[in-house]
């Protein structure tokens, strides 16, 4: 898939994340970019629904063209895991109605051949 001018490197990402967590995952998106004030943003915020007992998940997309620096995922550091987590469960106080068992995922893509993104699955990124 050959990447949209429209759209920036990261926002492709996302979008490929989605959907590949959708159609392999069971996954339901719920909101996309959630930001509120000063907390940071949650890339993808969605529902697990491949288990009986659902599961609010937060989703971090990181997108890179080439390994050069290594995979995205490795840039997730232990200041980002704690941010997310205060945003995640500022969108769950805000969100009071969403299931209560909450984990933090993580999506690699790379696009060196866009039209074979090489997508990667961390599931419950805060228990490493």
């Amino acid at each position: 898939m050959a990447r949209n001018p429209q759209q920036s490197l990261g926002q492709q990402g996302e979008a490929l994340a989605a959907q590949w967590l959708t159609k392999n995952l069971k996954f339901k998106i719920i909101d996309r970019n959630w930001r509120s004030g000063s907390f940071v943003e949650l890339d993808l915020v969605a529902i697990d629904k491949s288990r009986p007992e659902r599961v609010l998940v937060a989703v971090e997309v990181k997108t890179r063209e080439s390994q050069a620096r290594g995979r995205g995922v490795e840039s997730i550091t232990p200041k980002k895991l704690y941010t997310l987590k205060r945003s995640f469960l500022f969108f769950k106080k805000a969100n009071p109605k969403t299931p209560d068992l909450m984990r933090i995922d993580a999506v690699d893509v790379l696009l060196e051949d866009p039209s074979h993104p090489d997508i990667r699955y961390y599931r419950d990124i805060t228990s490493c």
